[in-house]
């Protein structure tokens, strides 16, 4: 029988070397309880009192229309070669939806080593961005690039926060998260630059000349990967694409990753950039009553009964009343009929907003059976533009 246990300083060894034959093809991977605890909770399955596998539980918060919502982001999920098919990685994701359903966690988020099996167990892909590959012989530097300074500080959490609250998705960036994303390639030195406008920065941008991308089969050989260009103004971002462009006596294209509302789209590039749709994470709620409850960006008024249909639930399928007034919600268990049912995936779609309930409905994923409901629930949660979460 599989049991799962908090992880302790005698599990970090054991823990160590799993992830080490999962993820690094045998390389060490030492890390402290401290390191792996940090912003996290750590977790070991065993089996007869043997260790058979780990996984971590981070504890942050992500953005969703000018707020941070907790999440668990499930990340490290490992199992011993001689007990994978025997339901470990399964015991241990059933263990994570409980335990952020307990801590007050109502979603999850995760990177898919494999979408099926993540599918199975109620995590849906959501939120869409590009990868953005821009050739920079035609880009020329305009007079805002003259407000662009190379920096060696890394003092952009207001930027990035001010940034990220537009969004649905982006990660509040803690310390951990911000060494993850600084962290230099192969011991390459990270570049920095930040633009000034007239009352401070308004936008920033790194990069390493090396391979860097998390999905390197989408960047191109002589192309060098921006990990973060973020411009809360059109003139930041003008300023820190021109700069960029003075590259062009080094490789031929730069590339990132942007949301759909980027404005790289309305910018005279369009013969000399390709851009990709990239969608590598999924989300699970795991309290559903709870994300029922948040409040609509707009005074919506009016109600719908929703049954949400999850089979990872001990209660079976889950349906409620949820009443708005002026944008305000009140939910409620109900018995009644419900005039909108979904799956606990397709609920997931809805509340990241990519894609949003409309396409879901006539994709067959939602089944409607009060239009006027439907449209408040649609008000209620409405369409949301994403940008990518962080690594964590």
């Amino acid at each position: 029988m599989t049991t799962i246990e908090q992880m302790t300083e005698k599990d970090v060894a054991g823990a160590c070397r799993l992830w080490s034959f999962c993820f690094d093809h045998g390389k060490a991977r030492e890390r402290t309880f401290e390191q792996i605890t940090t912003e996290a909770d750590g977790f070991v399955a065993k089996a007869d009192g043997q260790f058979v596998g780990a996984y971590i539980n981070r504890l942050l918060d992500m953005s969703y229309d000018g707020q941070f919502v907790p999440i668990g982001a499930i990340a490290a999920v490992g199992t011993e070669l001689a007990s994978r098919g025997s339901g470990v990685a399964r015991a241990m994701m059933q263990h994570a939806v409980r335990h952020n359903r307990e801590i007050g966690r109502p979603v999850s988020m995760l990177y898919p080593f494999s979408v099926k099996f993540y599918r199975d167990l109620g995590w849906e892909l959501a939120g869409t961005n590009y990868f953005v590959s821009l050739g920079l012989k035609d880009v020329r530097p305009g007079p805002e690039t003259d407000r662009v300074r190379a920096v060696t500080a890394t003092e952009f959490d207001s930027v990035y926060d001010r940034f990220a609250q537009r969004y649905r998705g982006c990660m509040k960036r803690t310390p951990y998260i911000w060494e993850r994303v600084l962290k230099p390639v192969d011991g390459e030195h990270r570049f920095m630059y930040v633009y000034e406008g007239d009352a401070g920065p308004e936008g920033f941008m790194h990069f390493c000349f090396g391979s860097q991308y998390y999905n390197d089969e989408l960047q191109r050989p002589g192309e060098v990967f921006v990990r973060d260009l973020i411009a809360l103004t059109p003139a930041a971002h003008r300023g820190l694409v021109g700069t960029l462009a003075r590259l062009k006596m080094q490789v031929e294209r730069v590339c990132w990753e942007v949301p759909a509302d980027d404005p790289v789209f309305f910018e005279p590039y369009d013969h000399n950039r390709v851009a990709t749709l990239t969608s590598e994470r999924m989300f699970r709620v795991v309290d559903a009553e709870k994300l029922l409850a948040r409040p609509s960006e707009g005074p919506v008024s009016g109600e719908y009964t929703i049954r949400i249909m999850d089979d990872e639930w001990a209660g079976g399928p889950q349906t409620y009343l949820v009443r708005l007034e002026d944008g305000t919600p009140r939910v409620f268990p109900s018995s009644a009929t419900p005039s909108i049912e979904m799956t606990q995936r397709a609920f997931a779609q809805c509340w990241v907003g990519d894609p949003s309930a409309e396409p879901l409905r006539r994709a067959g994923h939602i089944q409607v059976h009060d239009d006027n409901q439907f449209g408040t629930f649609r008000s209620h949660f409405g369409p949301g533009t994403f940008m990518t979460c962080d690594p964590f």
